[in-house]
């Protein structure tokens, strides 16, 4: 992180029309001969645009120049110093071309030097001329190439490339190594295969590496170009399992989009529809009406209260779904015994005592009621009289029926209230 590697490996994407742009300004023309042989005058000719370096480039724009140039050099049969010379002054801009010439001229050959050390010191001098314009963009320049290699084998990453997309700027990383600046008193080179092999199974994603573990696959005994494309078959089958998962989870998606849309609607129905009423603002806290404490509606439109008898739907409290309610009824209502009518009712239960001996029993009309033929019976209406006229003042009756006919009279008219509520004051 100190010193950064002089060219990354994810470079920043540019501007195609800046590109373009530039590319149209800033571009010389060569003539370049199509083949060589006795007569060069009749050989077929082509021209050759070439783009020029200045100032404001960087180190991969330095190299891919270079690269370039040297295509250019191959191809025009420059195989000297000195031709190479005369084409780089028209391939230089603005100080890069300063810088170049300075650096050209300060190695100095001998008028009397030999051929073999003329050539020597050619290259010398071209390669210090390269330097010059490499100093500004490899810092610092004499690790550079150590650098740039080490970051290589041990800090690559595919990120979001893919197999060939990786293997193609691997292979093209590996070309620039040859145009690094030299450090002193070595040379450059580039990677070996085994290296590039090392590289792309470092570098390679987790769910390959599990792969590749389980299918048992050795990849230093193979060559870039197998180890690659087996990468490739396990890149195509990992994009096929996520796009079968991206299509089931968005199908599962869909689906409690659709379940959840058609809750949505019929709990909407639901509420929209009518209960009891219409909604209002009179609710209480709770939004419960105050009359039947049912939610939905308020107490002015409730069905309960009578005055909206005519709002009641049809069959409201009948058959199935009517409530067991008891109506409110007032405490004046109820019926009311007086204490003569108690004590006739207690002698009641004391006659009605089962006769062991027969099915029937005689009911005995008491001594003091001799003079009065009839009787007025307490669960009887007030106007209602027995006749006194029958058979030695007696009445059958079968006992059960009427111990069941009396408790059931008795049940259904006295209520617990009655007992503490009595306007006699009788309590029991």
């Amino acid at each position: 992180m100190v010193f950064p590697p002089a060219i990354p490996f994810h470079p920043k994407p540019k501007k195609k029309a800046d590109d373009e742009k530039e590319d149209e300004t800033k571009t010389v023309t060569f003539k370049v001969t199509l083949g060589r042989g006795e007569d060069e005058t009749n050989a077929q000719k082509t021209e050759w645009s070439f783009r020029v370096f200045e100032d404001g480039g960087d180190a991969e724009d330095y190299v891919k120049w270079r690269i370039r140039f040297e295509e250019l050099a191959e191809a025009m049969h420059l195989d000297t110093p000195d031709k190479k010379y005369t084409v780089l002054q028209q391939a230089l801009r603005g100080e890069a071309r300063a810088r170049f010439n300075t650096a050209w001229h300060s190695v100095e050959i001998p008028k009397n030097a030999s051929p073999g050390r003329f050539q020597v010191m050619s290259e010398k001098r071209l390669n210090k001329g390269y330097n010059a314009l490499a100093k500004q963009l490899f810092v610092p320049v004499d690790s550079a190439w150590c650098r740039q290699r080490s970051y290589l084998r041990y800090h690559v990453k595919f990120g979001n490339m893919t197999v060939a997309e990786f293997r193609r700027r691997l292979i093209e990383q590996n070309e620039f190594l040859k145009y690094f600046p030299a450090p002193a008193g070595k040379s450059v080179s580039k990677l070996t295969e085994e290296e590039l092999v090392e590289i792309v199974d470092r570098a390679k994603p987790v769910e390959y590496h599990c792969d590749v573990l389980a299918n048992n696959y050795d990849p230093y005994q193979k060559t870039l170009q197998e180890y690659t494309e087996y990468l490739e078959r396990l890149e195509v089958r990992h994009n096929i399992q996520k796009a079968m998962a991206k299509r089931d989870n968005q199908q599962v998606q869909n689906d409690g989009d659709e379940s959840g849309g058609q809750k949505n609607r019929k709990r909407k129905h639901k509420n929209g529809g009518k209960r009891h009423g219409n909604t209002s603002n009179n609710n209480n806290n709770n939004g419960n009406c105050e009359l039947c404490g049912k939610p939905g509606h308020n107490k002015v439109d409730c069905w309960e209260d009578d005055k909206n008898a005519s709002k009641r739907p049809p069959g409201y409290k009948t058959g199935k779904n009517r409530r067991n309610r008891q109506p409110n009824r007032n405490n004046n209502e109820l019926p009311r015994l007086t204490a003569e009518q108690m004590s006739f009712l207690m002698q009641g239960f004391e006659a009605l005592k089962r006769n062991e001996a027969s099915k029937k029993r005689r009911v005995r009309v008491d001594e003091n009621d001799d003079d009065h033929p009839s009787h007025t019976h307490f669960l009887a209406q007030t106007n209602s009289k027995v006749d006194a006229e029958s058979d030695n003042n007696t009445s059958d009756y079968n006992s059960d029926d009427y111990i069941k006919d009396t408790l059931r009279c008795t049940l259904r008219i006295l209520t617990p209230l009655d007992f503490f509520r009595n306007r006699n004051g009788i309590m029991f």
